[in-house]
């Protein structure tokens, strides 16, 4: 199943959105949940926490794209949907860091925000200004910060 088919962390739909639709994509199908203006990219390896900032995310009223959990998974989708914002995981599977994507998104002017076990100094000076999420992350930090860049 993936993870952005409406399913809620307490066991229930999300009858107050639009019915996911089916978006293909490069190996797959991957779901959007409608009825937002804001497409929030989530780049996230581990599924309960993809989970989660898909919850929080659809809770804010937005559109889940993903959950991407490969720097390759993430860029078929910055390549086939539009991106308005993003939060991503540092360090992803295999040892893989998120750092590609941070910065095709910031050549975009995309805004993005990390959600990390991992401390600020394990950012890549580039980045160091941009929010960071410690895991888990605060659900209404979250939608603060979503709020604001919209």
């Amino acid at each position: 199943m993936d993870l952005c088919d409406g399913a809620s962390l307490a066991g229930k739909t999300r009858r107050d959105l639009k019915p996911p639709q089916r978006i293909q994509k490069r190996g797959g199908l991957t779901w959007e949940t409608q009825g937002s203006d804001v497409n929030v990219l989530v780049v996230e390896d581990e599924a309960l926490v993809s989970l989660l900032m898909q919850e929080i995310v659809e809770q804010a009223g937005h559109a889940c794209i993903g959950p991407a959990a490969s720097v390759t998974e993430a860029r078929a989708l910055l390549d086939s949907r539009r991106v308005d914002a993003a939060l991503l995981d540092i360090w992803l599977k295999d040892d893989e860091f998120v750092w590609p994507v941070a910065q095709e998104l910031a050549r975009r002017g995309v805004p993005f925000a990390f959600v990390t076990a991992r401390a600020a100094d394990g950012i890549e000076p580039e980045f160091v200004e941009r929010p960071l999420f410690p895991k888990p992350a605060d659900e209404r930090l979250v939608t603060e910060w979503l709020d604001e860049i919209n």
